[in-house]
C-alpha cells in the first residue's frame, strides 16, 4: 500500500481493501487517500461520500474523521459532515486513524526539563502533537511553546503523538542549524524506555532493518522481564520515522499499545491492555549548540507507564542500565 498521497479510483480503493486481510477494516491507517467525486455522487453529504468510497468505513467513523480535521475538500480542511459535495471536487483523507480526544495538559512551564537562551527541552505528555499536522487541527506543543516564548521557535525533531518524553526546540537559527546537524550526523543521543511484549532473545540486541529505504539502527537493552512483557531501553543510532516501534516489532517484541506495528504479531491480547503506546523518550544527550559543552537531559518513566508496570507485579523499577560510553 502506498505511503504517500495518491489519486485512487474507487476500484483501486476496493482492491487495496481486498488485498489487506489483516487490516481489520482500517486498510489505510497512517496513509493518505484521495479521490475525485464522480457525477453519480454529486449532492451527497461529505460523510455519506466517504462511507461510499472507503471500504468498511461507517458513517459514524466518517463523521469522527471530519470532526477531528482529517478530511479536506479541494485542499481545504472541512469539519462539516453535512456539506453537500459537487461532482469533480477532490477529497483528501490524511488518515483513517481516529485520534482520541485531547487530554487535560499540565501547565506548559511544568513540562520544561531544561531551558537557556539557545534551546528549550520539553517533557511532552502522551496525546499531545509535537507540531501542527494535516491529520487533525488539535493543539500542538510547537504552537504552545511559540505562544509562551512570544517568538518563533525551531522544531528540531518530533515525537509521535502517543509517545511521551523529551523533545527539543531551538530558539535561534544558529542553534537550529547546529542541532539539526547533530541529528544528521547521529551525534545527538536519544534513548527511550519501552514496555514490550515478550522477552528479547538476548540482553542486548542491535536491529539494522532499513526504514523507507534508508539505513536505520537501534540498540535494545533488556532491563527486566515479567508477566509476558519486558522493560527495555532503546538507543537510537539513526533517526527514522517510527524507528523504535518498527525495530521493536522486528525484534519480535512489539511495544505494548502499538496498534499499528504490533497488530501483525497478534499478541496484544495476551497482556493487560494499555490506553496508549508505552514508549517514552527518556534521555537526550548533545553538545550545546553555542557553548559546545556536553548537555544531558533526562525524564523518568511517566506515571501511566509506571502504573502499568506495577500492575504486572513489579514493586519497583529495576536499576538503570550502564550509562553511554562506559
Amino acid at each position: 500500500m502506498p505511503s504517500t498521497s495518491t489519486e485512487l479510483t474507487l476500484p483501486e480503493l476496493l482492491g487495496l481493501a481486498k488485498s489487506s486481510d489483516s487490516c481489520d477494516g482500517l486498510c489505510c491507517v497512517g496513509h493518505r487517500i484521495s479521490f475525485t467525486t464522480p457525477e453519480s455522487d454529486a449532492g451527497l453529504r461529505l460523510d455519506q461520500l466517504l462511507g461510499r468510497h472507503i471500504p468498511d468505513l461507517s458513517r459514524r467513523k466518517a463523521r469522527a474523521l471530519i470532526e477531528q480535521g482529517s478530511v479536506y475538500v479541494d485542499k481545504k480542511r472541512t469539519k462539516v459532515a453535512s456539506r453537500a459535495i459537487r461532482a469533480g471536487q477532490k477529497i483528501l483523507i490524511t488518515s483513517l486513524e481516529l485520534i482520541s480526544p485531547e487530554t487535560e495538559l499540565p501547565a506548559l512551564d511544568a513540562m520544561i526539563r531544561y531551558e537557556d537562551d539557545a534551546l528549550v527541552v520539553f517533557d511532552k505528555p502522551s496525546g499531545l502533537l509535537s507540531a501542527p499536522s494535516q491529520e487533525t487541527d488539535q493543539i500542538d506543543l510547537h504552537s504552545l511553546a511559540q505562544k509562551r516564548a512570544g517568538r518563533p521557535l525551531w522544531l528540531v525533531h518530533r515525537l509521535d503523538r502517543p509517545t511521551s518524553g523529551l523533545i527539543v526546540f531551538a530558539k535561534t537559527k544558529g542553534a537550529a542549524r547546529s542541532l539539526s546537524q547533530a541529528l544528521q550526523d547521529h551525534s545527538m543521543g536519544r534513548d527511550y524506555l519501552a514496555i514490550v511484549l515478550g522477552r528479547p532473545p538476548s540482553p542486548s540486541a542491535r536491529i539494522t532493518i532499513a526504514i523507507d529505504g534508508q539505513p536505520a539502527a537501534t540498540e535494545f537493552l533488556l532491563r527486566e522481564s515479567r508477566s509476558g512483557v519486558s522493560l527495555v531501553e532503546a538507543r537510537l543510532q539513526t533517526g527514522r520515522t517510527h524507528q523504535v516501534r518498527i525495530h521493536a516489532t522486528e525484534l519480535g517484541c512489539p511495544i505494548v499499545g502499538d496498534r499499528r506495528y504490533g497488530r501483525a504479531l497478534g499478541a496484544q491480547g495476551a497482556v493487560p491492555s494499555s490506553p496508549r503506546l508505552l514508549l517514552h523518550a527518556t534521555r537526550l544527550g548533545l553538545s550545546h549548540p553555542e557553548r559546545g559543552t556536553p548537555l544531558e537531559v533526562e525524564s523518568p518513566m511517566p506515571d501511566d507507564m509506571r502504573s502499568y508496570w506495577e500492575r504486572l507485579g513489579a514493586q519497583h523499577l529495576p536499576a538503570p542500565p550502564v550509562p553511554r560510553g562506559t
